[in-house]
């Protein structure tokens, strides 16, 4: 699931890509004719670069909270290991008791 949200997100953030390129290369031809319409083409690409750096800051806490959430479920996930090897062990030890008492119980008959 979480893959797959992965993906759609890259397909997102590749599609806005590429319509901006688009933009931006149709934009050009015209902006190039005035000194005005170079400053304005100027103005929309600073805003663009502007709106990337935002985008980019929120992908990166976002992805700073994944790691964050990952780390905290794979030290979760360490201690239920843990408590796993310690249950075997505990019934280990008890099947042993059990072997152990039959062993007594049945030489004092």
């Amino acid at each position: 699931y979480t893959l797959y949200n992965t993906f759609t997100d890259m397909i997102d953030y590749m599609t806005k890509e590429i319509m901006l390129i688009e933009s931006i290369n149709e934009g050009y031809p015209q902006a190039i004719l005035s000194a005005n319409g170079k400053e304005h083409f100027l103005k929309q690409l600073e805003g663009i670069v502007e709106s990337v750096k935002q985008n980019r800051t929120k992908t990166e806490k976002r992805q700073q909270g994944e790691k964050s959430k990952r780390d905290i479920l794979n030290i979760q996930f360490q201690q239920l290991i843990e408590k796993a090897r310690q249950y075997a062990k505990v019934l280990k030890d008890f099947q042993e008791a059990i072997r152990e008492n039959e062993h007594l119980t049945s030489k004092s008959k």
